[in-house]
């Protein structure tokens, strides 16, 4: 089928109706009949450019492979372990892990805070092509129109509301911007292991590294942790970005961020050898660990999004047991892994905090408090902890449903009891 460009006036927000049609259409694999619809979308906003357009690996598109660091190999499923009985999970998984390459992509288009990446016509992008596509929920986003740049996949092509305006100029630069770098789980697991295919890549070392605005400090910690060439750091432009010349990684493992409702959950397990060369890399950096031994209650009372609802009651009862209390959004990066390196027991919500256990002794009790969702990633928190040789046991509460609300984020309560035993418990 021939690729269609074309530009049109479009409202933010597509009416639920016409986005069910749409995606009737395209799971038709009707192309055509889709793109007459969006021609006759009324004309009442700024100019949008929508594009269907091929979906391909950036191998695939025929980029340059700069180096392959690691060939694409099959892991194990990690051992999960509850205080009760094992749920039967709704998740599914995939054992495969992806070659880790670096490539560079001539003469394309980028754009802030997404993994898209649009050259010759067509849409490179390895994670959905790793996923086939039509099931991930694409977070790709144009920060400055609140929308998505990524409206509908199906049978090899993709569907994008991309900005007409003309895109930033950029010479060269490595790629450490994407989706959902700015928080703290997705940037450690998802972005900052790319540095260690960047270190072993034939790139000049003029070029910069070019990363989303507004990062949070603790990552630019760890990012000068990777610096290996002392490269300069830039903030991408918001919005589109032609490069001449954009140094690329593969993904470090089949991660979606999300998963399309009516599809079973995608629970991604992290290869063990990756993080822990990042581990040593980081901790390479670093002084050595004070000889404290603690134990750690992980707060969540910060946030909006799955609340532990007796948080208050639980950290009560633990900090008469002698745990501290930690917030770790509120400590540096070095603070953050000194706590986790010193501790003998951690407890708290499965959050982005747990990816700090990548940081654990060996041996290290970890146990991660969560809702009752059969479809929760238990293989992934499992995989990152097991990394470090700390030992995780997973306490289930009682969620709190809420119409609209995403599984994951769930509110949700843990009686103390179960909390006490699973402490109790020697790891296993």
């Amino acid at each position: 089928m021939t690729n269609h460009y074309f530009t049109l006036a479009v409202s933010k927000l597509w009416p639920k109706h016409f986005s069910r049609r749409i995606e009737r259409l395209i799971s038709r694999g009707d192309f055509n009949a889709a793109i007459n619809e969006l021609e006759n979308l009324p004309h009442d906003r700024s100019s949008q450019q929508f594009m269907c357009i091929p979906l391909v690996s950036v191998e695939g598109a025929g980029c340059d492979i700069l180096c392959t660091t690691k060939p694409a190999n099959t892991i194990e499923e990690p051992a999960l372990n509850f205080l009760d009985e094992k749920p039967i999970l709704t998740s599914v998984t995939d054992r495969r892990i992806p070659a880790q390459y670096v490539a560079r992509v001539t003469d394309c288009i980028a754009h802030s805070g997404a993994g898209l990446i649009i050259r010759q016509g067509k849409a490179l992008y390895d994670i959905a092509t790793l996923c086939r596509g039509n099931e991930i929920d694409y977070y790709d986003s144009d920060e400055l129109r609140q929308a998505r740049l990524i409206r509908h996949t199906s049978n090899g092509k993709m569907i994008l509301d991309f900005p007409a305006a003309p895109p930033a100029q950029i010479e060269a630069g490595i790629c450490m911007f994407g989706i959902a770098s700015r928080n703290y789980g997705h940037w450690i697991l998802e972005h900052l292991p790319k540095m260690l295919n960047f270190k072993d890549a034939p790139i000049p070392s003029h070029i910069p590294i070019y990363i989303d605005g507004g990062m949070p400090s603790s990552h630019l910690e760890t990012l000068d942790r990777l610096n290996f060439m002392n490269r300069e750091i830039r903030e991408i432009p918001k919005g589109p970005c032609h490069f001449q010349n954009l140094y690329v990684s593969s993904p470090i493992a089949n991660s979606p961020v999300d998963i399309l409702p009516g599809n079973p959950m995608h629970d991604t397990i992290w290869p063990k050898d990756t993080f822990l060369k990042l581990r040593d890399a980081l901790f390479a950096k670093m002084a050595s660990p004070s000889q404290r031994q603690i134990k750690v209650f992980l707060s969540r009372k910060n946030y909006k999004l799955r609340r532990l609802l007796n948080e208050s009651e639980i950290a009560a009862h633990l900090s008469r047991e002698g745990f501290e209390v930690v917030e770790p959004e509120n400590l540096t990066f070095d603070q953050q892994v000194e706590v986790f390196r010193s501790a003998d027991i951690i407890v708290g919500s499965c959050s982005s905090a747990l990816t700090n256990t990548l940081f654990c002794k060996p041996g290290c009790k970890v146990v991660g408090l969560i809702h009752d969702t059969p479809s929760f990633n238990f293989r992934s928190y499992a995989s990152l902890i097991e990394c470090s040789g700390a030992k995780p046991i997973f306490v289930r509460g009682e969620s709190v449903k809420s119409d609209g609300k995403h599984p994951y984020h769930l509110d949700y309560s843990v009686p103390i009891d179960r909390v006490v035993r699973a402490c109790e418990l020697p790891p296993s």
